[in-house]
């Protein structure tokens, strides 16, 4: 290669690493790369370009990969609150995905304005709520016709007593059972995790002679779940105070409506904990990496809190 050629083909990288591109189009051609990723994690970032587009709208601008200075990104989380009416911790969840686009772009060669990272989207706190054995136990013990409705409230207990994701309690089959545990490679994180099985995951197994049957979706699961825990009397009210769009909203919910799949989780762990099990050995079945992702999980209330400390030496 002579001279001329080596310093025209450096010019050319040069060029490269300075173009510009939409960034709706970049996330479709991000999102087509995603060969292993689900198609909710996919739509996920489709849906972002079509905001990304209504912004461009509503401004008449056309947003690159290099337009997201801090004044734009200031503008563009405004306007998922004020348009939209976003949870807060929405938004958020938002604005992560957005900065990973930014990244993979940067990465790609496309010039990025890194003062997108000026813009810090807090997350919000919001109680989350968890069954306690009590409850568990008339959820297991609730009389349900229903073969279909009867199966997700048996999927729903095996993940209040394993503390596994959604993802992974709702495929267990007769191949996890091993012995007295449930053995499972974790979907998300890719852990093996060995969690003893509790007296209801045994008689659940043995039910079905231990091939569970298969649920239609997550959707539908905490649609029906909700009403399974109206029907069990989980009616207790729980004050939520939280940012919706740009407004604080704070509304009193009865306990049921606000259960869903990944309720099982938080009851697993909350429960393994208020039983005394030592912090690190859940986090062996939970599949947490450090205690302060774990305990986001444990929830538990200010009065049950001060309940405890009540009869503590110190109080009395």
């Amino acid at each position: 290669m002579s001279v001329a050629g080596f310093f025209e083909k450096i010019s050319g990288l040069k060029s490269k690493k300075e173009e510009r591109k939409l960034l709706k189009v970049y996330i479709h051609q991000y999102v087509y790369n995603l060969k292993h990723r689900s198609r909710s994690y996919k739509r996920s970032f489709l849906n972002l370009a079509k905001k990304i587009e209504a912004f461009e709208n509503e401004n008449y601008i056309s947003i690159y990969t290099d337009s997201f200075c801090e004044t734009t990104a200031e503008n563009f989380v405004y306007f998922l609150k004020e348009k939209y009416n976003h949870r807060a911790n929405s938004v958020r969840t938002m604005y992560q995905k957005l900065s990973r686009v930014l990244r993979s772009a940067h990465k790609a060669g496309y010039k990025v304005d890194f003062r997108f990272e000026y813009i810090d989207v807090k997350e919000e706190y919001v109680p989350s709520v968890s069954l306690s054995p009590s409850e568990i136990e008339r959820i297991y013990n609730l009389y349900i016709k229903n073969e279909e409705i009867a199966k997700i409230r048996d999927r729903f207990i095996i993940g209040c007593c394993t503390a596994l994701r959604y993802s992974d309690y709702s495929v267990i089959s007769s191949e996890n059972c091993i012995g007295n545990n449930v053995t499972i490679k974790t979907k998300k994180t890719g852990v093996v995790v060995v969690v003893p099985q509790h007296r209801y995951v045994r008689e659940i197994l043995a039910k079905y002679n231990f091939h569970l049957p298969a649920l239609k979706s997550q959707q539908n699961f905490n649609k029906v779940i909700k009403n399974i825990c109206k029907r069990a009397g989980i009616d207790d009210l729980i004050r939520i105070e939280r940012t919706v769009g740009v407004k604080i909203e704070r509304k009193n919910y009865k306990k049921w409506e606000l259960v869903s799949s990944h309720t099982a989780r938080r009851s697993g762990a909350t429960n393994m904990y208020l039983a005394g099990i030592p912090v690190f050995r859940i986090m062996l079945l939970t599949g947490h990496s450090t205690e302060k992702s774990f305990f986001k999980y444990i929830c538990i209330s200010k009065e049950e809190n001060a309940s405890v400390l009540a009869g503590n030496e110190f109080f009395k």
